[in-house]
């Protein structure tokens, strides 16, 4: 009788450091990251800058995810579990391309667009640290245009400053501020040729 019950003890003991072990893998399995969201833009318009312009954005379907996105190899798409935007990424993109485009109607030679439409076909970062924009544009000028709208092709692939999604944010709102220098390009050199605005 003795020796059963010292055998089933030294039985429960020997499971004792096992049970604190399958505990204890459970416990770090189930930590998680904190959530961060991130903005494109943070700044607002001003009230000189004229805000009446139309820009519609269209994404795919794969960045209209709410977390970031991330390039594994030629094919494959990672979406970050505990990184997302805090925003639509179409109104991310929306607010960043009207802030950029506001501020240059400020400046002389470029009097600005009534309608923008973007539509954006890759927009993400890679575990190389590229980040990548690729999208078409088609602007309708505040002047009377012959010809139709002005449209345009963008791609660009930046080198992200520092590693982490932090920085491959910063190097997507970069691409975006590109995105508007060659809009601005274009409608200022076709308003000069079509408008007669300098």
């Amino acid at each position: 009788m003795f020796e059963r019950l010292r055998s089933a003890m030294t039985t429960r003991l020997s499971l004792a450091p096992l049970a604190v072990l399958v505990l204890g893998i459970t416990a770090c399995s189930t930590v998680s990251v904190a959530p961060r969201h991130f903005v494109l833009q943070q700044g607002a318009l001003s009230q000189s800058q004229p805000s009446d312009m139309v820009i519609n954005v269209s994404l795919p379907l794969y960045l209209r995810d709410s977390g970031l996105v991330l390039a594994q190899g030629a094919h494959e798409i990672h979406h970050a579990k505990s990184f997302h935007w805090a925003e639509p990424l179409a109104t991310g993109v929306e607010r960043s391309l009207r802030y950029d485009l506001s501020r240059a109607a400020e400046g002389a030679g470029f009097k600005g667009v009534n309608k923008l439409d973007v539509v954006v076909q890759q927009f993400h970062g890679s575990q190389s640290g590229r980040v990548i924009l690729t999208a078409t544009w088609q602007a309708k000028l505040g002047c009377t245009q012959q010809g139709g709208p002005l449209e345009g092709y963008f791609a660009q692939e930046l080198a992200q400053e520092g590693s982490g999604y932090s920085a491959m944010v910063q190097a997507q709102r970069l691409l975006l501020t590109k995105l508007s220098d060659e809009i601005k390009r274009k409608v200022a050199a076709q308003q000069l040729k079509a408008c007669g605005q300098e």
